[in-house]
């Protein structure tokens, strides 16, 4: 398969469509940190916690 290069418009639709990654993963990144306190353990929080980081991590890289 060969690669095809995207075009201005494709790199700025993959830019905004991550960016509103980047703010959903923010928005919901708290809700799954409590939900993680209140039903589950240590463990629970901080696989929450860094599945929460990572992934606006990833939006975030991708959006740049």
């Amino acid at each position: 398969m060969r690669h095809r290069p995207q075009s201005i418009g494709e790199e700025i639709a993959n830019s905004i469509s991550h960016g509103i990654g980047t703010l959903a993963a923010a928005a919901v990144a708290p809700v799954l940190i409590i939900t993680a306190l209140q039903r589950g353990g240590a463990a629970s929080v901080v696989g929450a916690s860094l599945f929460a980081t990572t992934l606006l991590l990833l939006y975030l890289a991708s959006t740049l």
